[in-house]
């Protein structure tokens, strides 16, 4: 019995039946693995389709949580930077709307929440206008230091947004800090304005950065 016993296991035949139930459970656990669904939640910036010419978009949701579900496979690699979170402006006048949101999902991709599923979208006439450029440093400037022929280029630019913010804005500021003036002769730098330019994110400028020589 026992050397029956071992001359099947050392056996051709048993070997290659061996070989191919080990391969069969690792093909099933690879399958298994792939096709499993997983849930996942993404959180995207939301895009804006079919602006109305000549209109500023405010809104205090600028992103969305997406849960999705796919399989293991699917969701790895680059088919997350695919996704994308789309409001439909299309008609609309001046004002506020409520507007719902759309995901834009890759093949193989389960929508399951979108939160919020809808968003309000304010609208307003934009304009432009010209203001001059000044320099603030910022914290002020050490005692028995003092600026001398500042050159801006350029020394004004162009503000374009809703009217009511634009109302607000008379000149924009370069803020230097005394570290940067000491270090380099030339500064290039983003305009602002107000103490809180976070307030006025619906207004552009342009140009985007002015050098200060």
């Amino acid at each position: 019995m026992i050397k029956s016993l071992d001359s099947l296991l050392s056996s051709r035949t048993f070997l290659k039946v061996v070989s191919v139930i080990v391969a069969f459970l690792v093909w099933y656990y690879v399958a298994a693995e792939r096709t499993t669904e997983v849930v996942r939640t993404v959180t995207l910036p939301v895009e804006y389709l079919n602006v109305p010419a000549d209109m500023s978009i405010s809104s205090d949701i600028r992103n969305v949580d997406v849960q999705i579900a796919a399989p293991r496979d699917v969701l790895s690699g680059k088919s997350l930077e695919s996704i994308a979170c789309q409001v439909d402006l299309k008609g609309l006048e001046t004002g506020r709307h409520v507007r719902p949101v759309r995901a834009i999902l890759p093949s193989g991709v389960r929508l399951i929440d979108i939160k919020p599923s809808n968003i309000e979208v304010r609208l307003a006439r934009t304009s432009a206008k010209e203001v001059p450029v000044k320099v603030q440093v910022e914290g002020g400037l050490p005692p028995g230091y003092r600026l001398e022929n500042v050159r801006l280029m350029p020394e004004t630019v162009v503000i374009k947004g809703p009217d009511s913010k634009l109302e607000e804005i008379e000149r924009v500021f370069l803020r230097p800090t005394v570290d940067e003036l000491l270090e380099s002769e030339s500064i290039t730098l983003r305009p602002t304005w107000g103490e809180n330019p976070e307030d006025f994110m619906d207004v552009t400028v342009d140009p985007a950065e002015v050098q200060m020589d």
